[in-house]
Parts: C-alpha cells; structure tokens; sequence
C-alpha cells in the first residue's frame, strides 16, 4: 500500500509547529518524580490516551472496566 502525504490547512501549520512530545527520557525523568501511586496512575492514563485535563477530572472509578479493559470518557459537548 502507498502513504498518501496528508495536507495541513494553513490555519493548523503555526498550532503543529508548536506540539512537542516528551522524549523517552523526559518521560523516564517525569515518572521519577511522581511518588504517589494514585497520581501515577492517572497520569500515565491521560498520558497513554491522550485524554484533556477536563476529562481526567470527570473520571470516576466505574468508568474503569478492567475485566475488558475498557474506559469509559466523558467529553464536553460544545
């Protein structure tokens, strides 16, 4: 299969130019400093799906299915 090259929308270049992701050391130095379990978890949740800071405040201990494992997001509606 070919890679199609995705187009940016001019409006987007400047916001993209902008995004930077941690690298596996700042992730590494990051986490060393987070002591408590609880806070963690939840970082490393919102880390690895990529969730707002509005969502993880919405997040409640049912939302988590952990025999799926599934979780369940609340997103604001606009």
């Amino acid at each position: 299969m070919g890679h199609r090259k995705l187009s940016v929308p001019p409006h987007l270049k400047a916001r993209l130019s902008r995004i930077h992701c941690l690298t596996y050391n700042e992730m590494q130095r990051l986490l060393g400093v987070i002591s408590d379990l609880r806070d963690r978890a939840i970082f490393l949740i919102a880390y690895r799906h990529g969730l707002r800071a509005s969502e993880i405040v919405k997040l409640k201990t049912p939302d988590v299915d952990f025999s799926a494992p599934q979780l369940a997001i609340r997103r604001l509606c606009r």
